[in-house]
This record gives structure tokens, C-alpha cells and sequence, in this order.
């Protein structure tokens, strides 16, 4: 979701969100001092109540939020509403890393606490090679919209995942 916020974002705000390239490239610029703050902010909010997974979920509901509302009806959002939402959207999809690192970190056995957090970066970053390929071929079949769309079931199915996964623990 990060990759695709960063990279297609101002084509989205210019093809389908009615933009012009000014306004695109601000509403982005927005995103991404939203994903400055919530790098910090939910590492603090994470710390303060001790609640990484809770902080993730927020993050991961967030983030499907933004991009399906983007993808589905953001044109009639509005100027005002794009930004906010466009803010949301950074805070949400730039800012989930630390928190989600932090609590591999905390999970892996202490004496494979790196090789445990490589591997899960290394199969998370197949995400960034993935994604640019996804949503090229959703834009050329149906529009960025769809896109969007689409990944926002993707972190809605990650958010459950991680959901399912807490009550799953619960029952044991």
C-alpha cells in the first residue's frame, strides 16, 4: 500500500480524482508528512499502551479505509476531503513500520530475533516488487481506482489476518 500511495498517487488525483498536477503533488506531499508522523506517533501510542497489535489493526483498517474510498467515490470527496483523507491515508499507509518490525521483534524467540525479522522483511518487500506489477494491470483493465480498490482488500485481508490471529490465542 506504501509503494502505491507513493508512486501512483498524483496519476490517481490527476486521472480520476479531477486534480490538477499542483494540487496531486500536494495532497501527496500531505501523505507523506502524515506517514512522517504516524512513524512516530503510533511507535509512541504502541509503546504508551503496550498494544502493538491493536496499533496495527487501527493502522490496517485505516489504510483499507483510505484506499477504497479513494478508489470507489474520491472524486466526490472534494478538495478539502482528498487532503484529509489523502492526510489519513499517509498516516496510516507510511506510518505502520516501526510498529510492525517492533512486534516481530518482540514475538521471535530472543536468539533469532534478526533472522526472524529478516525473513518477514524479506517476504513484506516482496510487496514492493508486487504491487507496482498489480496495480499496472488492474489501471490497464479496468482504471487506478479499481486499483486502490482492490488493494484495500488486501490490507482488509491483512487486518483480519492479524485480527483472526489475536482470537485465535485467546481460545488456547
Amino acid at each position: 500500500m506504501q509503494v502505491s500511495l507513493n508512486t501512483v498517487f498524483v496519476t490517481l488525483g490527476t486521472r480520476e480524482l479531477g486534480l490538477n498536477h499542483i494540487e496531486a503533488g500536494m495532497a501527496l506531499a500531505c501523505a507523506q508528512a502524515s506517514g512522517l508522523i504516524g512513524r512516530l506517533g503510533w511507535g509512541f501510542v504502541a509503546m504508551r499502551l503496550n498494544a502493538s497489535r491493536a496499533v496495527l489493526v487501527v493502522i490496517g483498517l485505516g489504510m483499507a479505509f483510505c484506499a477504497a474510498l479513494l478508489g470507489l467515490d474520491g472524486a466526490s470527496l472534494g478538495r478539502t476531503g482528498q487532503f484529509a483523507i489523502a492526510a489519513l491515508f499517509g498516516l496510516t499507509a507510511s506510518g505502520w513500520n516501526g510498529v510492525f518490525v517492533a512486534e516481530i521483534a518482540r514475538l521471535a524467540p530472543q536468539d533469532r530475533v534478526g533472522e526472524t525479522t529478516g525473513a518477514v522483511l524479506t517476504a513484506s518487500y516482496a510487496g514492493l516488487l508486487a504491487a507496482p506489477a498489480v496495480v499496472s494491470i488492474l489501471d490497464g483493465a479496468a482504471s487506478l481506482g479499481a486499483a486502490f480498490f482492490a488493494l484495500a482488500g488486501l490490507a482488509l485481508c491483512g487486518t483480519l489476518a492479524l485480527i483472526w490471529g489475536d482470537h485465535g490465542k485467546a481460545g488456547q
